[in-house]
């Protein structure tokens, strides 16, 4: 059974640059890389990182739906997510509200989606200003 790589307009140009994928599907098994709170243009170098937190937390989710769709997956098909969230001491929303967040916002933009997971602090992400990663992990079920 072979690997299909899977990129989407936009972000997809950033990792084909990369040397990476937005998604890779093996059988009814689909990989989906980290995803952030990014509006993504054209080019490798085209994109813009939303300046909020709750901004970041939606596009994060549609990043995701998107990259989902074009590897033939739906939202109810997600079994596994991380989320890595900058948890700065110093930030004006704690952790936990940020966390809290993300899954009230998921809930609203893919309530089929009901996936296990877990919720990590760190101290920084890929680009400056990002608070939010989120891989996932779904298997198409027919």
């Amino acid at each position: 059974m072979g690997a299909e790589n899977i990129h989407v307009p936009g972000s997809g140009e950033f990792c084909k640059a990369i040397n990476g994928c937005d998604a890779k599907r093996v059988g009814n098994h689909i990989f989906i890389s980290g995803q952030v709170g990014v509006k993504w243009g054209k080019a490798m170098d085209d994109f813009e990182v939303l300046p909020t937190d709750e901004a970041q937390v939606r596009q994060t989710w549609l990043n995701i739906q998107t990259v989902l769709e074009a590897a033939g997956g739906s939202p109810r098909d997600i079994v596994q997510i991380e989320q890595f969230v900058v948890d700065d001491e110093d930030a004006e929303i704690p952790f936990a509200d940020k966390v809290m967040t993300i899954f009230d916002v998921k809930r609203e933009l893919l309530p089929d989606a009901i996936p296990t997971g877990s919720a990590m602090g760190v101290t920084h992400l890929a680009l400056p200003g990002l608070m939010v990663e989120i891989p996932v992990e779904a298997i198409v079920t027919p």
